[in-house]
Parts: C-alpha cells; structure tokens; sequence
C-alpha cells in the first residue's frame, strides 16, 4: 500500500462515502509506516465530518447503513 493509492481511498471515502474506501484507509491506518497511517487519519477524520454532515442532511438515504459500518469501524481505532 502507498501513499497515492491511501489518498485516493480517502478522496473516495470523503466525497462518496465509499465503504471499500473507508475500509482500505482503516487497513493502512494498522500500518508500520507513520506517515501512511497519519495520511490515512487524517483522509478518515475529513470524511467522517464530511459524511456526517452529508448524514444529517440526507437521513434515510440508502448509503447509511454502509456509512454506519465504516463510522463504527473507525470507531474502534
């Protein structure tokens, strides 16, 4: 895994709120690289209040309960 491939699972993750993209980015967040996992924060981090947002103002939207899956994945983190 590398740094371009975490920063475009998180411009997945941030902007569509891509569950494979949440997921790769809680993956790299495990890894021994730092600056990979920081990168893979920080990509979790502005999605998780991006989608939040988005949440709020779309409830019941059918992505929720996939959002919800990655929400609480990060979670545990």
């Amino acid at each position: 895994m590398n740094s371009d491939y975490v920063f475009l699972c998180g411009v997945m993750w941030c902007k569509y709120g891509e569950q494979y993209a949440g997921s790769e980015l809680l993956r790299a967040v495990k890894s021994a690289d730092p600056d990979l996992s920081a990168l893979a924060l920080a990509m979790l981090a502005k999605g998780c209040s991006s989608l939040q947002q988005h949440r709020n103002v779309n409830e019941g939207d059918e992505h929720d309960e996939a959002i919800s899956m990655v929400f609480e994945s990060a979670a545990a983190c």
